[in-house]
């Protein structure tokens, strides 16, 4: 089996997930290839519902939906890796991944845990 040109494959096709009451049978479900046609944002307030949408997107902080490129999630998805390892060990940050701050905090009020230190065990 040739690995590479599977992984290229998978690259360059994006999957569509059917919504659970969709009666096509399993047979007929199939890869869709991937266009590099930008999809529009849509103009409304309200962001799609889940079987509306297709691939990986991100709702910006207006409530838009952004549509990601198959390059733009592997990047994303490397990002986030980083980032929360980063978080988790306690590390330097070294990435620019921008967690969510909520509507009521701005990023210079990142909240700030204690280290963690282990409970000493009884004897």
């Amino acid at each position: 089996m040739d690995t590479q040109r599977i992984a290229k494959e998978r690259e360059s096709i994006a999957y569509t997930a059917l919504p659970l009451n969709d009666p096509t049978p399993f047979d007929s479900i199939c890869a869709i290839p991937y266009s590099d046609t930008p999809l529009k944002a849509a103009s409304s307030p309200v962001p799609p519902s889940y079987n509306d949408v297709s691939g990986p997107v991100i709702i910006d902080k207006d409530g838009k939906p952004q549509f990601l490129t198959p390059e733009q999630e592997v990047e994303r998805q490397h990002r986030l890796e980083t980032a929360v390892r980063e978080k988790m060990l306690g590390l330097p940050r070294t990435t620019t991944f921008e967690w969510h701050q909520g509507p009521s905090s701005s990023v210079s009020e990142e909240l700030q845990l204690p280290p963690y230190t282990p409970k000493e065990e009884k004897e």
